[in-house]
């Protein structure tokens, strides 16, 4: 029987567009009233979560900032931070390459350092929260994720700089076709998953979850019964026990739960 759900959202959950469908609000209302508990685990900002589902935001668990920060009825059931000087010598050396934009994520609000148009318009889905600094210092709150954007896409040779560059001080995690997240070493969305079973007292095989991309993978090793998007990219479908087309997750979960 199955006890705990948890869904990514953009690629998976919400459609492609990034909105989250209204039917998704009236499934969380009846899974509470069946005792099944569920979780978002996005990357996206909390407060972005918040505002997304803010009609049932008492009735679930949000895992933002892929894990990074964890927060259930509005309190904080869980948060990590960066190394903050290495985090702040990746900001310096990342902001001078080409192509690439960044988003410094702290625990309440997330900061861009550039004014360029297309990269707000891009990014404002998923920051809820987010504010112009000219200068990283001008930031004082404790950052806990950093997330990279290119236009044209994540390339494997940036992917393998950033591994070689940082990997042994942080998570190098590619998100999405144009992102790749910088995260703390002890945090994901596995980890996220696994705190919560522990809490809720909920065995692996009482739990189901869904994603697309690859800071999925620990998330998806958390849980019995695994669903990876057909569109997601093709090393993924190892992942999950099952695929689904776009738009039927909460088809699979009214079918399986309700």
């Amino acid at each position: 029987m199955i006890k705990l759900i948890i869904s990514d959202l953009d690629g998976t959950l919400a459609d492609n567009k990034g909105q989250i469908p209204e039917e998704a609000f009236t499934v969380i209302e009846d899974l509470e009233k069946k005792n099944i508990h569920f979780a978002v685990a996005t990357g996206r900002q909390c407060a972005t979560v918040e505002n997304d589902f803010k009609s049932v935001l008492d009735k679930i668990y949000v895992i933002a900032d892929n894990g990074a920060l964890i927060k259930h009825k509005g309190k904080c059931v869980g948060v990590t931070y960066l190394e903050q000087e290495k985090a702040r010598e990746v900001i310096e050396e990342v902001k001078r390459l080409e192509n690439i934009e960044m988003i410094i994520s702290c625990e309440d609000t997330a900061y861009k350092i550039t004014k360029d148009k297309a990269f707000h318009e891009e990014v404002s889905k998923y920051y809820y929260s987010l504010s112009y600094v000219q200068d990283q210092s001008l930031i004082e709150a404790s950052i806990i994720k950093l997330a990279l954007y290119n236009k044209d896409g994540i390339t494997k040779e940036f992917e393998t700089w950033l591994r070689k560059k940082w990997g042994e001080d942080f998570s190098i995690t590619v998100s999405g076709r144009n992102w790749v997240d910088i995260g703390s070493l002890y945090t994901s969305k596995g980890m996220a998953v696994k705190m919560l079973k522990e809490q809720l007292i909920i065995e692996k095989e009482n739990c189901m979850a869904f994603g697309d991309y690859f800071n999925d993978v620990s998330m998806l090793a958390e849980v019995e019964e695994s669903y990876v998007m057909e569109h997601a990219p093709e090393e993924m479908k190892a992942y999950g026990k099952y695929s689904l087309d776009e738009g039927s997750v909460l088809k699979v979960i009214k079918e399986r739960c309700l």
